[in-house]
């Protein structure tokens, strides 16, 4: 329907659909009210949607407004002259004159989608446009020149969806304007509220360069046909902008939103840049990205390509982070206001600065000035953990790196810290008679077999590495004919465990044999002597660090304990006791699957022990509890990891030290041959803690 003289045509009804709605020469085109639940305006591959136009002798105050609940236009047109949306005046003043031709959607939800032009916009023509609005475009979003406006949900509270680009373009030339005006400014004004507010596109210029024969995407302008200086986007909320390509932004003001350059993307132009708590992120390799002004607050900058250049004439602002994956990424800086500005770098970069301490004035001069790229505009540096090095952090003074400081990484620490655990684990397998054989004193058999069974926990170090274990045993030993006191035997052990830490677990697989031989004293004195081997297989995950890795190790212990028990009054006795025991386990080395070297250096324990139990004998046994005091004179460790380029740490721990130790326990006689013998303990005061630990034990004589 065309509406071609100065009248004013109304359609109203529930539902409306039309093909298509033109308006000229000073006509008023009305559709829907506030009761109108839809209308659709779909024009064919030859026609626009909705038309508002006026033409040079033509009479003021063209328009179409459409108001609904929702509002669907369209066209299956993409050729010249067709769109969904157009809007034309016929001059392009610097102020549009009144009553120019307009088209204006108000509804809840709007739908524009054209396989060419969703909106036209020329020569003093409006556009406003109000509602949750999705845009969709297989060229232009928009296309626009003439000091135009086009205003898409201004007042900020609609979400906005727009897929495709926004142009400033003319077929105008130099000496043939072909019925087309040369001015190329226009004022576009898109909203982009909410975090489903999307804008996938990008913004250019095209005209035909004096000299040119076709129109030629432009960024600059020139003097015959302007400059773009009317586009403004605005985002709140957790809005997104993807920019697919070379851009163009005469003002930018983003709150709590992500910009996403992306890949593909060689210049960006902005003109005035308000940023708070904003992220934009720089996909795009050997991208240049201008910005004549820019106030950033909280907002954070990533430059995940390489060569990516971002030059700021004038910034203010505090509180800001340049996130960077290369030291060949640059922020040049004009003239600075700003405070606390962060360069952040990633895990390589840390790796880097390990290797040549250099890299770190490197990392802040990747923000520097445009006068002295040499000297940095940073007020602070830091790094994430590498593959083997962990935190850098370090002032900017004068644009100079001052007050490095350097975490290690955590992850490693916490794989060597498995070495630790391992000690632990295998240390905590050395014990004393009585926890291995239970009352021996009680079994009359000249030989005996017997099995137990041990669980528990173990913790340490700051990356919370927590060990639960199952241990078991099982042996045969037999009395000297020579010499009945002595009791000789040999044992088998597994001990499996599980251990969790920051970022990783690993699972403990230990096998091992002992030789022992225990003396039992007719006057309640004693000596046990053990001599063991184990080989210990580690298996272990994390995320992140040098990697996940797997190696065994073989590991030796001797140990030697006397004691004495002294009986007093109604079955009370008390027995005082002492050992030492000596342990090894032996260097090892082996490369993860982020192909990182580690060297894992022999660890040595010597441990002293004084205790003593105290217990009560009962019909079936006896009940005791004991303690001891512990001490290990050695329990130094030393891990080392380095990369393939020679990128290198240590992390070193000391087990040595005191500690306690308090349990308490049965040992039951079940019958003459059968023994039984239960036992929890938990440990306190040293870098290792036991908070837990049961065994239960079970012996035959014969």
């Amino acid at each position: 329907l065309a509406v071609l003289s100065p009248s004013e045509v109304v359609f109203t009804g529930r539902t409306i659909s039309t093909k298509a709605l033109e308006a000229e020469g000073g006509a008023k085109i009305v559709v829907g009210d506030a009761d109108t639940e839809s209308v659709t305006i779909a024009g064919d591959e030859n026609t626009t949607g909705l038309g508002s136009l006026r033409f040079d002798g033509e009479a003021g105050g063209t328009s179409i407004t459409v108001t609904a609940k929702n509002i669907d236009v369209s066209t299956a047109g993409s050729g010249d002259g067709v769109s969904a949306i157009w809007g034309q005046n016929g001059t392009q003043s610097e102020t549009a004159p009144e009553g120019a031709a307009s088209v204006t959607l108000k509804g809840d939800t709007i739908h524009i989608q054209s396989p060419g032009t969703a909106i036209v916009a020329y020569s003093n023509s409006q556009i406003n446009i109000n509602g949750d609005t999705t845009v969709d475009a297989g060229d232009y979003a928009v296309d626009a020149r003439g000091n135009s406006t086009v205003n898409i949900n201004t007042d900020g509270a609609h979400s906005t969806v727009v897929n495709g680009d926004i142009v400033f373009e003319t077929p105008n030339t130099k000496g043939d304007g072909s019925g087309s005006g040369n001015i190329i400014n226009a004022n576009v004004n898109l909203n982009l509220t909410g975090k489903d507010s999307v804008w996938t596109g990008r913004s250019y210029e095209m005209y035909t360069p004096e000299g040119g024969t076709e129109e030629t995407e432009k960024y600059y302008g020139d003097d015959y046909y302007g400059h773009v200086t009317g586009l403004k986007l605005t985002m709140k909320d957790g809005a997104t902008w993807n920019a697919t390509g070379n851009n163009i932004m005469n003002e930018l003001d983003a709150e709590d939103s992500t910009i996403n350059v992306q890949e593909g993307t060689e210049y960006v132009h902005v003109g005035t840049a308000t940023l708070t708590g904003t992220t934009a992120n720089i996909d795009a390799d050997d991208s240049d990205v201008y910005v004549d002004t820019m106030k950033a607050t909280d907002s954070t900058f990533n430059l995940n390509g390489t060569n990516v250049r971002l030059s700021v004439d004038k910034l203010s602002g505090s509180k800001d982070v340049i996130n960077t994956g290369s030291l060949d990424n640059k922020v040049l800086v004009g003239e600075k206001d700003a405070e606390d500005l962060t360069v952040h770098g990633t895990g390589a970069i840390a790796d880097a600065i390990r290797k040549d301490g250099a890299n770190a004035q490197k990392l802040a001069d990747v923000a520097a000035l445009k006068s002295d790229p040499g000297t940095s505009v940073a007020d602070k540096v830091s790094t994430d953990e590498g593959t083997v090095a962990g935190r850098y952090e370090a002032d900017v003074k004068d644009g100079k790196v001052t007050n490095v400081r350097y975490e290690q990484n955590r992850t490693n620490l916490a794989v060597s810290n498995m070495a630790v655990a391992n000690l632990v684990l295998w240390r905590q397998e050395n014990n004393d008679m009585n926890k291995r054989l239970g009352e021996l004193r009680d079994s009359e058999g000249q030989q005996g077999v017997w099995a137990r069974m041990v669980r528990g926990e173990a913790k340490y170090g700051q990356a919370g590495l927590k060990n639960q274990y199952n241990y078991y045993q099982v042996g045969y030993d037999t009395k000297l004919s020579t010499n009945s006191r002595w009791t000789v035997g040999a044992a088998f052990n597994k001990t499996d465990g599980t251990t969790t830490f920051q970022g990783g677990t690993s699972d403990n697989d230990h096998h091992g044999v002992a030789l022992y031989g225990s003396y039992l004293g007719d006057k309640g004195g004693f000596v046990d002597l053990i001599a063991k081997y184990s080989n210990l297989d580690i298996d272990y995950n994390v995320t992140g660090g040098a990697g996940s890795g797997d190696y065994d190790v073989d590991a030796y212990s001797l140990s030697a304990e006397v004691g004495k028990r002294f009986h007093g009054s109604h079955g009370f006795w008390i027995e005082p006791q002492a050992e030492l025991t000596y342990g090894s386990v032996n260097s090892v080395d082996y490369t993860t699957d982020n192909d990182v070297h580690v060297h894992q250096d022999s660890m040595d324990s010597f441990v002293g022990r004084l205790g003593f139990s105290l217990g009560k004998d009962i019909k079936k046994g006896h009940v005791y509890a004991r303690a001891s005091y512990l001490y290990d004179f050695d329990g130094d460790t030393d891990v080392t990891m380095t990369d393939t380029q020679g990128v290198s740490d240590s992390y070193k721990h000391d087990i040595g030290g005191s500690w306690w130790e308090i349990g308490i326990g049965t040992n039951l006689n079940l019958s003459k041959a059968t023994h039984m013998y239960m036992d929890l303990e938990k440990t306190y005061g040293g870098d290792v803690t036991t908070p837990w630990q049961w065994g239960l034990g079970l012996r035959y004589s014969f």
